[in-house]
């Protein structure tokens, strides 16, 4: 295989995962998504990380909460799904959910998402 045939595979390869962010104002509510989409098979890990503070306006008031931050390793049909679940289970109206493309990565543990999302 040529070297730019092996490049043009790792790119398109890197550009089918996404690392996602959400946000949750309560604990068991974050771990009960987190193992629901693992579970479900549309992520291969979440991680969950409590104690963050989000500073952000709402209603036209200035606001600073307590949240629990859940980053999220997925492919991009996958996460499609993650939205409209994310839409079904979530408790705020306008829940956050960011995606952004992979750039680069293990391909081990590339493979290991794409096996598990």
């Amino acid at each position: 295989m040529s070297k730019k045939s092996r490049k043009t595979r790792a790119t398109k390869q890197q550009k089918s995962f996404l690392i996602f962010f959400t946000t949750f104002s309560q604990t068991d509510h974050a771990h009960q998504f987190a193992r629901r989409i693992v579970q479900a098979r549309l992520a291969a890990c979440i991680n969950v990380i409590p104690g963050i503070t989000s500073h952000y306006t709402w209603n036209n008031q200035l606001r600073a909460d307590a949240e629990i931050l859940l980053i999220g390793k997925t492919t991009p049909k996958s996460f499609a799904k993650i939205k409209k679940q994310i839409r079904e289970f979530h408790t705020y109206s306008v829940p956050e959910l960011i995606g952004i493309r992979v750039a680069d990565g293990a391909p081990d543990y590339l493979k290991w998402v794409a096996a598990h999302s």
